[in-house]
């Protein structure tokens, strides 16, 4: 098994649907202490930021 290693977490290769760019301007309201570059969406819906 594959396994992914983000931050602390790690995701199972085969629990990711879909991955996208990470874009900021989208939700301005949203500001990280982190420079995010991609966002994983989970089979389960949760959402995570690499």
């Amino acid at each position: 098994m594959t396994v992914l290693t983000i931050g602390r977490k790690l995701v199972p290769l085969a629990q990711v649907a879909f991955v996208e760019g990470f874009d900021p301007t989208a939700n301005p309201e949203f500001k990280p202490e982190k420079e995010f570059k991609a966002r994983l969406i989970l089979l389960n819906r949760e959402i995570v930021l690499t």
